[in-house]
This record gives structure tokens, C-alpha cells and sequence, in this order.
């Protein structure tokens, strides 16, 4: 896998704010029940 640079870092900051929205989800679900 070839790294691009802008987009690699594009899709890593992507990624990191959809785990982290996930997380925060999660938590909130958890503490709800």
C-alpha cells in the first residue's frame, strides 16, 4: 500500500474521529441502561 501524503493523513484523522464518535456512542448507550 502505496502512502499518499495528505490523503493518508486525511483518512487516518477520518478514522480516528469515526472511532472515536463510536466510543462516545457506546459509552452514552451504556450509561443510559
Amino acid at each position: 500500500m502505496p502512502q499518499v501524503r495528505g490523503r493518508d493523513t486525511d483518512c487516518e484523522k477520518l478514522t480516528f474521529f469515526l472511532e472515536r464518535y463510536r466510543i462516545e456512542r457506546y459509552r452514552i448507550e451504556r450509561y443510559r441502561i
